[in-house]
């Protein structure tokens, strides 16, 4: 079991397989904070930077590190994708590109092709 921190102070215990994204921001108020998707139901703020968790963890090989729309990062674990396809009407502006996982849907700035290259570079199957 690996451990976590919240900026509240709340300590979770959880598998690391279980972290399906870690992001550089927090997409609802658009804070500078690390955000940890998968462990629960919701993303967890830590104050840890995105390198520093996943080094902490030995996970960094399984994430691939992309752009957000925004511009900002968001790495992906690479294992847990469950799909990936190109911009539609109504995504979110500024992306190209769709990914999905059992849990999250991560709207990515790099184009599918580029995606799909980095996620199997890091365990994806794509």
């Amino acid at each position: 079991m690996a451990t976590l921190t919240t900026v509240e102070g709340i300590q979770y215990n959880f598998d690391p397989s279980t972290v399906v994204a870690v992001s550089d921001h927090d997409p609802a108020t658009k804070q500078a904070v690390t955000c940890v998707y998968g462990v629960t139901g919701n993303y967890l703020k830590v104050k840890e930077n995105i390198q520093e968790f996943l080094s902490r963890l030995n996970i960094t090989a399984n994430f691939a590190p992309l752009t957000a729309p925004n511009g900002g990062a968001v790495w992906l674990n690479g294992s847990s994708i469950a799909a990936i396809r190109g911009r539609v009407a109504g995504d979110a502006r500024g992306a190209n590109a769709v990914v999905y996982t059992s849990s999250i849907t991560q709207w990515l700035k790099d184009f599918v092709a580029d995606a799909v290259t980095a996620l199997d570079a890091h365990g994806g199957k794509l």
